[in-house]
């Protein structure tokens, strides 16, 4: 990193000046390791389509079983439903309603 303050130069914009050294923040493009997708979600982006940020960590949902028609699967913190609940007193039984 370039030297800065006193006469040292000036870090360029977006940049800030910390003890003497151009330290890059939150809003320049660039994911760095003092940032995740909590503290800095404009760097540090999920896929929208697959992930969620999780504890700082961008985390792949799960997917539902292709024929499930119930239950759930758990990830990213969260349950995630699977179809319909069984009805008539059937069970969930890997993802499948029985009796």
């Amino acid at each position: 990193p370039d030297a800065c303050g006193g006469f040292c130069g000036v870090c360029a914009p977006s940049v800030t000046c910390e003890n003497g050294v151009c330290k890059v923040g939150c809003g320049d493009g660039t994911c760095d390791s003092s940032e995740d997708c909590d503290s800095c979600p404009g760097d540090c982006l999920c896929d929208e389509a697959s992930e969620l940020c999780y504890q700082g960590q961008c985390c792949t949902i799960p997917e539902c079983p292709e024929d499930a028609e119930c239950g759930a699967v758990f990830g990213c913190g969260t349950s995630w439903s699977c179809g319909q609940p069984c009805l008539g007193g059937m069970v969930c039984v890997m993802h499948k309603c029985e009796s």
